[in-house]
This record gives structure tokens, C-alpha cells and sequence, in this order.
């Protein structure tokens, strides 16, 4: 791939560091905005991973129009305003014209729709469409969108058990699949660390989070999310992994900006209601 060198070497040494306690020092808009030049050549993934917060924003939509199947109590269009985040890559308008007629959607997103038609039916089964969103990325020719996929699929593993656990629902159910993560988790289901403490990094922690109560969860898991990216951007922080991973955590830390503020319990309250986050 060919950078404008001179400029991209100073964007990624211009970069300031990323705390998770700290202040985020300054809208990821801005930062597209200003360092377009340099994020030019790696435009198509900076995209994919922007694509999340289309993804958020469907799902929002999708529980307004189905406001009375969940709640039994009609929710404004306003609501969903309130939630929309950005940057994204449709606005609003376009994004409910698209889940009519999702041909500028990737395929994973219109197969998702396709296959469920009813919007009680994509909010029921919203938790898949993110699954598929990390698949996407692992299909990607890049060794970070592999690992961070594979990351995010064993954690949402995890998080799936722990709930299931706490509400004995079926742990098959809950938790499909065969590769280790989930062989493991179904072999010692009664443990509290799931047998997972030799495969999964991040287990302690885990067991913790699911002591808390629901907002403390909720950005607790966001935290083991940041932490798992921080491994990127150590070594080489001038590799293109570095740059995703920066995206990906200043994403993280907005999010929970905007959570912090007056609106941010209710809207957490809206996300965690039972389905596993993103």
C-alpha cells in the first residue's frame, strides 16, 4: 500500500495517547476530518469499523418501530434521534430507506433483513447481526481484523454464558458453536470461571463484571475491550493495526463520554436488556 509518507509518519507520531481513564481529546469526527489525507489509503477498513455505529444506529430504529411489542408503550422518533451515533456512514433518513431496500448494505446485513422480515423478528435476533458484523471483519486481509474478531466472538461467548447461567436458560442455546471457547464453557458450566482461565485472557475479570450491576457491566466489558486493544498499539505504533485499534478504542471512550452524561443510564438501559451488546 502507498502512503504519503512524510504525512502519515507525522499523523501517527502527532497521535496523543488514549487512557481509559482519561479525557478523550477530541471527537473521532474531528479527527476523520483532520487526518483524512493520511487515513485515505485505509479508507475501506477505517469504513468497516465506522460501520458498527450503523449497526447500533439500525437496531435503535428497529426498537422504535417495534416499541409495542417490547414495552407495550410507543416510543418517538425523537428516542432514537437521542441515540443515533456518529460518525456513521448513512444518516438517518437513509438508514430507515435502506432497511427497506438494503442494496448499499453489505451482504451480511441483507441477508440478515431478508431473513427477518418482521421487525419484532430483527429485534429478537438482533444479537446475530453483530456476530455476522465480527465475522465480516474476520474475513478481512489483515491480522488485526482477524485477532479482533476472534476476540470479540469468544467474549460475547462468555458474556452469553454468564447470562445464560444467571437465568437458567440452555447453555447449547445460548452458546452455539464448537470451537474451544464454547467446548470448554458447556464442559464445565457449574465452574465460576467456566474452566476458561488457560484459554481466555480476560476470565477474572469477567467473573467480577458479572457481580456488578447493569451500567457497571456494561462499561466494565467496554473496558476489557479497551484493554485487549492496547496489545496493538505497543509494539509498532506506526503498523496499520495501530491506527484501527486507535479508532476502534476512541469510539469506546465517546461512547461512554456521551453514556457519562445525564441521558447516559437510560440509554444503557435501553441497550442491556437481555441481548448481548454490539
Amino acid at each position: 500500500m502507498n502512503y504519503p509518507v512524510k504525512h502519515y509518519y507525522y499523523f501517527i507520531a502527532s497521535l496523543p495517547d488514549l487512557r481509559w481513564d482519561g479525557e478523550v481529546p477530541f471527537p473521532i469526527i474531528t479527527f476523520l476530518e483532520e487526518n483524512e489525507t493520511a487515513l485515505l489509503p485505509l479508507s475501506d477498513n477505517v469504513n468497516d469499523i465506522i460501520l458498527l455505529n450503523d449497526l447500533k444506529n439500525m437496531h435503535g430504529y428497529i426498537k422504535v418501530q417495534c416499541a409495542n411489542f417490547i414495552t407495550g408503550t410507543k416510543r418517538s422518533r425523537g428516542a432514537m434521534d437521542a441515540e443515533f451515533y456518529e460518525p456513521s456512514l448513512f444518516d438517518k433518513e437513509t438508514m430507515r430507506e435502506l432497511l427497506v431496500k438494503p442494496d448499499e448494505l453489505p451482504e451480511f446485513i441483507v441477508s440478515f433483513l431478508a431473513e427477518n422480515k418482521e421487525y419484532a423478528e430483527r429485534y429478537e435476533n438482533f444479537d446475530s447481526l453483530y456476530a455476522a458484523y465480527y465475522d465480516y471483519l474476520g474475513e478481512k486481509d489483515s491480522d488485526f481484523f482477524k485477532e479482533y474478531s476472534l476476540f470479540e466472538s469468544s467474549l460475547r461467548k462468555v458474556i452469553a454464558a454468564f447470562r445464560a447461567r444467571s437465568r437458567g436458560l440452555d447453555m447449547e442455546i445460548s452458546v452455539p458453536g464448537s470451537d474451544e471457547i464454547t467446548e470448554t464453557i458447556l464442559a464445565n458450566r457449574t465452574a465460576s470461571d467456566f474452566g476458561l482461565k488457560n484459554i481466555f485472557p480476560f476470565i477474572n475479570e469477567m467473573v467480577e463484571v458479572f457481580k456488578e450491576d447493569t451500567l457497571n457491566r456494561e462499561k466494565k466489558l467496554d473496558r476489557i475491550r479497551f484493554s485487549f486493544l492496547e496489545n496493538f498499539t505497543g509494539e509498532d505504533p506506526f503498523k496499520e493495526d495501530c491506527v484501527y485499534a486507535y479508532i476502534f478504542q476512541l469510539l469506546l471512550l465517546e461512547r461512554w463520554q456521551m453514556l457519562d452524561r445525564e441521558k447516559g443510564k437510560q440509554i444503557v438501559s435501553n441497550i442491556v436488556t437481555g441481548e448481548i451488546s454490539r
